[in-house]
């Protein structure tokens, strides 16, 4: 699961805004937005970590139903409405709604995460910004010449 919200965080922040529009100095956003960027690595890689370790304490009180899906048997009898083997009702959907469940949270957590993950700090590249109407690979002293 934490390689879920990881995966979710990190695709929230590769197609984030660059320029967000902020109402002010005092802009709740932009404080959050500076707070977040400023430990970007702490909150891309522990706060997946830290899902993924509760998320495997959790996981752990479950090993009952791995260990019956995996060594379950059949009992024989066929269920008179579904026409499945009793066996599958009794070892193998408890596995499939535990991991249906822990789909379902991780879906839920990356899309927080999607929520959260993309607010950028806004940043402004001076450098760049001059440059922005030449062409390819050009220099301004070569684009000198051209200048009628």
């Amino acid at each position: 699961m934490g390689a879920v919200v990881f995966a979710a965080l990190a695709l929230a922040y590769r197609t984030r805004p660059v320029f967000v529009p902020t109402s002010g100095p005092n802009d709740p956003v932009a404080r959050y937005r500076t707070a977040v960027m400023t430990r970007l690595r702490l909150v891309g890689i522990g706060v997946p970590a830290v899902i993924g370790v509760f998320t495997g304490f959790v996981a752990q009180s479950y090993w009952d139903r791995v260990q019956l899906f995996m060594h379950g048997g059949s009992f024989g009898v066929a269920d008179p409405q579904f026409g499945k083997d009793l066996g599958f009702y009794a070892f193998d959907l408890p596995f499939y709604r535990l991991v249906l469940g822990y789909l379902f949270i991780a879906t839920f957590l990356a899309f927080i995460a999607n929520l959260v993950g993309p607010l950028p700090v806004r940043r402004y590249p001076a450098v760049r910004s001059h440059r922005g109407a030449e062409p390819l690979g050009a220099h301004p002293a070569d684009l000198a010449g051209r200048a009628s």
